[in-house]
Order: C-alpha cells, then sequence, then structure tokens
C-alpha cells in the first residue's frame, strides 16, 4: 500500500536515582543511544501539572486584584471607581476568590 509502517521505536532505559541525604528527591531520568537522539526533544526541569495550575490561579488573582485597585485611584472618574468597588465586593464574594486572599 501507500502507507509504510513506521520504524521501531529506539530502545529508551529508564533510570532511577534515589536520594543518598534526607533532603534529596527521587531522580528519573530516560536515556536513550547517541545515534537516536535526534529523534527526540529532550525537555528538562518539567514542572508538575498541579504546579502550573496552581500558578496560573494565583497570577490571575493577582491580575484581577491590580486591575480592580487601580480602577480605585483618585483620578479614575467616579463611575470607574464605584464599579470597581461593586467587582471588588462580587470577587470577594466567590469561594474560588477568596482563597487566595
Amino acid at each position: 500500500g501507500v502507507f509504510k509502517a513506521p520504524a521501531p521505536p529506539p530502545k529508551v532505559i529508564k533510570t532511577v536515582t534515589l536520594p543518598t541525604q534526607p533532603y534529596q528527591e527521587i531522580v528519573t531520568a530516560l536515556k536513550c543511544r547517541k545515534e537516536d537522539k535526534e529523534l527526540y526533544t529532550v525537555v528538562q526541569h518539567v514542572k508538575h501539572f498541579n504546579d502550573v495550575v496552581e500558578f496560573g490561579e494565583n497570577q490571575e488573582f493577582t491580575d484581577d486584584i491590580e486591575y480592580l485597585l487601580s480602577g480605585l485611584k483618585s483620578n479614575q472618574p467616579l463611575n470607574t471607581r464605584c464599579l470597581s468597588v461593586i467587582s471588588l465586593a462580587t470577587k470577594c464574594a466567590m469561594p474560588s476568590f477568596r482563597m487566595h486572599l
């Protein structure tokens, strides 16, 4: 047929290094032969999914606070300041927002 079966993937060796000191963490590494490395992009120091989600939530909270507080400055029109106060109060009523306070 038209399609060829892909070549078998190169052998990848997983190594786990156990900590020798109580403050160290387990280190896991994937290795392959040098001639097979062109097939791979090695990404080091990848953050855990939960860490990235938490960082995003914290950044969203910080952005919201900065935006709402900028609307409270005395150089803003009265209607902008009123809307910022109402928006801030509405946000503070949300449990997902309050957990960052």
